[in-house]
């Protein structure tokens, strides 16, 4: 981390585990669900849930790293 003089920092310093384990899930820029299977995550439908009127179905991303994101997902239209 660069050092920032404004908040009494003169130098880096250096990150603990924990903000590199999150700095390397923001660095992620697809999104966990893109690629999750290669990323090594797992997903886990949790249910339903409505989101500003519209159906969702509510996902658990459990990320290798063991992060857990919850995020929701529309259904897929189906054809007729």
């Amino acid at each position: 981390m660069v050092g920032d003089a404004v908040h009494g920092q003169e130098g880096p310093e250096i990150g603990s585990e924990e903000d590199s384990k999150n700095a390397k899930d923001d660095a992620d820029f697809d999104g966990s669900l893109v690629d999750y299977k290669a990323k090594g995550h797992t997903v886990e439908l949790v249910g339903k849930e409505s989101v500003e009127g519209a159906d969702t179905f509510k996902l658990k991303v459990t990320k290798k790293n063991g992060n857990i994101e919850y995020t929701t997902s529309t259904p897929r239209p189906t054809c007729s």
